[in-house]
Order: structure tokens, then sequence, then C-alpha cells
């Protein structure tokens, strides 16, 4: 069995939607974030991580600080 992040599907879907914002050039490499807010429609364990129902939680694309490249 193949160990899964998080809201990996939901992760997953997320990567696909900024892949197709990147390819229509609606972004560039520097643009920005995207989130997500997901409501868990059941309770669940992952680790010593506990997923409540029906509470909000949000996934947010990683931020890439631009000025870090300049010199």
């Amino acid at each position: 069995m193949t160990e899964k992040f998080i809201f990996e599907d939901e992760r997953r879907d997320m990567a696909m939607v900024a892949k197709k914002f990147f390819d229509r050039s609606r972004t560039n490499v520097a643009g920005g974030n995207i989130s997500e807010k997901i409501v868990p429609e059941k309770s669940f364990d992952y680790g010593d991580i506990h997923i409540e129902k029906n509470h909000p939680y949000i996934i947010i694309t990683p931020d890439y600080d631009v000025r870090s490249l300049v010199w």
C-alpha cells in the first residue's frame, strides 16, 4: 500500500488546475497562490492527525518568494 498525503486527491486536482492556468498563459512562475476550502463529509485519522467531519480545512499552493532571487 502506498502512503498518501492528507487531502492528496484534492492536492492533485489543484496541481492540475495550476498547470492549466500556466499552460493557458493565465499566470507565470512568479504568479500567486491557489487555495481551496475542503469540508470533509466524515471524520478520519491520518497518523497522529485527526480530521474532523464538517470542519473547514484550507489547502494552498506553496508561496514562491521571488524576492529571494534578487541579487
